[in-house]
């Protein structure tokens, strides 16, 4: 691969790929007295000692391509016919995805105070570090959200996240839509590059906008052991020309790059399915995509197929009731009797050759008149394909094992008739929030590679705010009053900032008497230590003090304790006498 390039054609990027891709073992590392974190280290020294490291090629093993459909486009062309065709399945993937951005997606700060000392966020309001006991501490930086603005528009990407004017919210949800269809989802991040006109080498990369791309139009770019960025190389300068990376180091600096920088293909876009056709070529970074629910190496394959079956008959069973009523009746079988065989196979004739035409049409037959000695002739018609209970009971039970593949309540999509009550729908719709936790941590995952191009930014991160089933925004809002209420009365500093109380490490009058302290040690006064438990109280009393302690005895309970001896005394002199 890049061993056919000569070293300063080799772009830092292609070098880290290359690097990590070797998987060196841990006795080479050790054999170095380095650490596995000095990988570029071992190498140089290696190269340097004239000593080799080997061993470390992934086997070639079709595990890592996708074996399920061939070719794999395929999948993702049959699971659209599977969204335009089922129902059920599209009503999952549409309240999924609703449900699962839900709420909004914004700009949160990610500390209430940072020192600019030591750099340590601090995510409660204080006056000084508790790191560094630096007082200089400062909040997040609004000016920072000017960076996340489209070039184009002017907008926050937040609002204007492409020249479609689509919202950042509507490129998360169209991707979750495809994990949920695909299991394979991707987005783009069209970037503007500064690059040297005479190297070719990247200056700088800056986004413009965030846009979807379907699975049926990409192409994965890895070798035969399903290493990506390995074998084919682009310049900045033409991102329509493929290079071939196996080539002779001679033909591969003749070959369209004319000197210039190379840099690793990871991804190719085609206008065809599989990327074919016109196609645009892309380094690791600019497209993310990754598998929710059956991960793989390669591409994913859509869990649909797990329940294919269930899925089929589903569809069938949906067109068969569809031809039924638009038609407006269904399929009869007229029986004529008293005809003999000639005229039945007359009839029949007739039958098949209107049925022929339009199966689901009723044939006109003509009866003759009554014979004399023969019984009346009253016609018989026997529907076929008539909708019983077992049919309508195997909907149901299909509905249910769809639902449960993609953890959806049956309430969600739409079986009221299955739910028994709050108790059962609350039961349901806990499971579905246990559920959707994993999801909500791919959305994050994203929201942290989109930030990743914006790297000016520090002070903000972006963030999906979570649904929840419990509590409704009012009763939040009222929530946090009771609770930063309590926190005053308790002597909590409380401070408000974003939408949200923040409270102090300590109580006021925790820190005035630690102040206090501080201010007497360096006048040189002896702290005085809390009194010990026995010790003199307020009230205590005026009395002498009892034995074995320094508490004061008080003077009513001395005496009618005294009292209380002296009537026990006469008493008892009493029963002598």
């Amino acid at each position: 691969m890049t061993r056919s390039l000569r070293p300063s054609k080799v772009t830092a990027s292609m070098a880290k790929s290359d690097t990590v891709n070797a998987g060196l073992p841990a006795l080479s590392l050790k054999a170095f007295n380095l650490d596995t974190n000095t990988t570029f280290d071992v190498l140089d020294r290696a190269q340097r000692e004239g000593a080799a490291i080997g061993n470390a090629e992934r086997p070639s093993n079709m595990f890592f391509r996708t074996t399920n459909k061939t070719p794999y486009w395929y999948m993702y062309a049959l699971a659209d016919w599977y969204r335009s065709e089922v129902s059920i399945f599209s009503t999952i993937i549409q309240r999924s995805v609703t449900e699962i951005f839900r709420y909004e997606l914004e700009l949160r700060p990610k500390f209430v105070r940072k020192c600019e000392d030591c750099g340590y966020e601090i995510q409660v309001e204080t006056k000084r570090c508790p790191k560094c006991q630096s007082a200089r501490l400062r909040g997040p930086d609004e000016k920072q959200k000017e960076y996340f603005k489209n070039p184009h528009s002017g907008k926050s990407f937040l609002d204007d996240a492409n020249k479609n004017h689509q919202t950042l919210k509507d490129v998360l949800k169209m991707y979750a839509a495809s994990e949920y269809q695909n299991n394979q989802a991707y987005t783009l991040c069209v970037t503007g590059d500064i690059y040297d006109k005479q190297t070719g080498r990247l200056i700088k990369a800056y986004p413009l906008e965030f846009i979807n791309i379907d699975a049926k139009f990409i192409r994965y770019l890895y070798d035969d052991r399903g290493t990506p960025g390995t074998e084919f190389a682009f310049v900045r300068s033409d991102r329509k020309n493929i290079i071939n990376l196996s080539q002779d180091p001679d033909e591969l600096d003749a070959y369209s790059c004319n000197g210039e920088e190379l840099y690793p293909a990871f991804w190719q876009v085609g206008s065809s399915y599989g990327g074919a056709g016109e196609y645009w070529l892309y380094s690791e970074e600019e497209i993310y995509q990754d598998q929710w629910f059956r991960p793989s190496m390669t591409y994913g394959v859509p869990i649909l197929y797990d329940i294919e079956d269930d899925m089929l008959t589903y569809h069938y069973l949906e067109k068969s009731k569809l031809k039924r009523y638009k038609f407006g009746f269904v399929r009869k079988m007229v029986i004529l009797p008293g005809f003999t065989d000639e005229d039945v196979e007359d009839i029949t004739k007739g039958i098949k050759d209107v049925l022929e035409t339009n199966d689901n049409s009723i044939p006109i037959v003509c009866t003759p008149p009554q014979m004399p000695g023969t019984a009346e002739m009253k016609a018989q018609v026997l529907e076929l394909d008539s909708p019983g209970e077992d049919v309508m009971k195997d909907k149901d039970d299909i509905r249910t094992r769809l639902c449960a593949h993609w953890g959806v309540p049956d309430v969600f999509a739409g079986d009221v008739e299955a739910s028994g009550g709050m108790n059962n729908e609350s039961q349901q719709i806990t499971i579905y929030d246990r559920y959707l936790t994993d999801k909500y941590g791919f959305v994050d995952r994203q929201c942290r590679w989109i930030m990743s191009w914006f790297p000016k930014i520090t002070d903000w991160e972006l963030v999906l705010d979570r649904p929840s089933k419990a509590y409704s925004d009012r009763k939040k809002r009222l929530e946090n009053m009771q609770e930063a209420q309590m926190m005053k009365n308790l002597g909590f500093d409380i401070y408000y900032q974003d939408g949200e109380f923040h409270y102090s490490e300590e109580p006021l009058d925790q820190i005035q008497r630690k102040e206090q302290e501080q201010q007497q040690a360096t006048q040189g006064i002896p702290p005085q230590g809390p009194v010990p438990d026995g010790g003199l109280k307020p009230g205590d009393g005026d009395g002498p003090p009892e034995k074995g302690t320094a508490r004061r005895e008080d003077p009513e309970i001395g005496q009618t304790e005294d009292d209380i001896d002296l009537a026990k005394r006469e008493a008892s002199d009493a029963m002598e006498i």
